[in-house]
């Protein structure tokens, strides 16, 4: 079972991303992240859904993908021109706005087919 997390200030955007992430993907648990401007990075997840445009949510990307490179990250924003730093970072998605529920579904079963793959070792021990 997996776990996500999805970065967002919009409500209806937020219920639409759980919706889908909970119908393409064997996802135990869904969570919002708090976006209060402290940085509330303790918790990893398998798949990070970030939908904050410009350069907050390019800070958001590089900070999760620092913090845990076996995170697969989904970039929603209005800013094409992220693109070019979402991809030296190898995040899974990077979706321009407007977008559609079909490309942000299938950028969730890309993720968990990738996070599928990558396993983490944690003091010696392989974590799954």
């Amino acid at each position: 079972m997996m776990n996500a997390v999805i970065y967002t200030r919009d409500n209806e955007e937020y219920s639409v991303i759980k919706r889908l992430l909970g119908g393409e993907a064997d996802i135990s648990e869904i969570h919002r992240a708090v976006l209060d401007g402290h940085g509330h990075y303790a918790v990893r997840y398998d798949i990070a859904i970030i939908a904050i445009d410009g350069a907050e949510g390019m800070e958001i990307m590089l900070e999760v993908s620092d913090r845990y490179p076996d995170t697969q990250i989904i970039w929603i924003t209005e800013d094409k021109n992220f693109a070019g730093m979402a991809m030296r970072r190898h995040i899974c998605g990077f979706i321009p706005r407007p977008y559609s529920a079909d490309t942000v579904s299938a950028a969730v079963r890309e993720a968990a087919r990738m996070s599928d793959k990558n396993t983490t070792w944690h003091f010696g021990r392989k974590r799954v």
